[in-house]
């Protein structure tokens, strides 16, 4: 092996270059070696090196990291997608408490931020983007919504955003979502659609930031 137990990775960018693979392919390799006990995360320095399983227990392990996880980049751009047009129809046809529950949701996250509550915050993300889906009282697009935000509890997708700074990101996202909040409770289609589209694709850009 060429690494041993206690060594340090070296940052994604250079190991993309030396595998030759994309840096999605190797964002998802990290997260199921995390998973599996190989490599722990210390927020700040790195990727380390901490147990060398043996051939059998790896084959086993990434079968039950894999089989029941979607692939988290089909997820995100599933997202950038549809999203958009939910927020578009959310804009035109939100009720009064439709937009009360999204606001709600909006305090929840702000709580939750300002508590450095991680969990908190991404099950109150998880609330506003389903608050929108059903803001455009069509069920098809509650359940489609339903099943792309769920791959966001799967072990896979934890694993592989366990490096991020995620308070630091949530005070930007906050005001994303506020964005987002306006355009709905203003009745803007277009505008809400933009901004939906602007915060998927920024919160893409910052999920595929490297950890150094």
């Amino acid at each position: 092996s060429r690494y041993a137990i206690g060594d340090k990775l070296p940052p994604e960018r250079v190991l993309a270059q030396e595998m030759d693979i994309s840096r999605n392919t190797l964002r998802e390799a990290i997260a199921a070696l995390q998973l599996m006990g190989i490599l722990e995360v210390r927020h700040s320095q790195g990727n380390f090196v901490v147990a060398l399983p043996k051939n059998e227990e790896k084959a086993f392990s990434l079968e039950t990291i894999f089989i029941p996880n979607v692939d988290p980049f089909t997820m995100v751009d599933s997202r950038v997608g549809l999203e958009p047009g939910v927020a578009y129809l959310a804009a035109e046809r939100a009720t009064a408490k439709d937009v009360l529950r999204l606001k709600g949701c909006l305090e929840r996250i702000a709580k939750a931020i300002g508590k450095g509550d991680r969990t908190g915050y991404a099950e109150a993300d998880v609330q506003f983007h389903l608050g929108i889906a059903k803001s455009t009282q069509n069920e098809i697009i509650v359940h489609s919504i339903s099943s792309l935000v769920d791959v966001l509890k799967k072990p896979l997708w934890q694993a592989m955003k366990e490096g991020l700074n995620q308070v630091e990101i949530s005070r930007i996202r906050i005001q994303e979502h506020k964005a987002i909040f306006e355009a709905i409770q203003a009745g803007d289609k277009e505008l809400a659609a933009s901004r939906m589209r602007e915060h998927l694709l920024s919160s893409k850009e910052r999920f595929l930031h490297e950890i150094e």
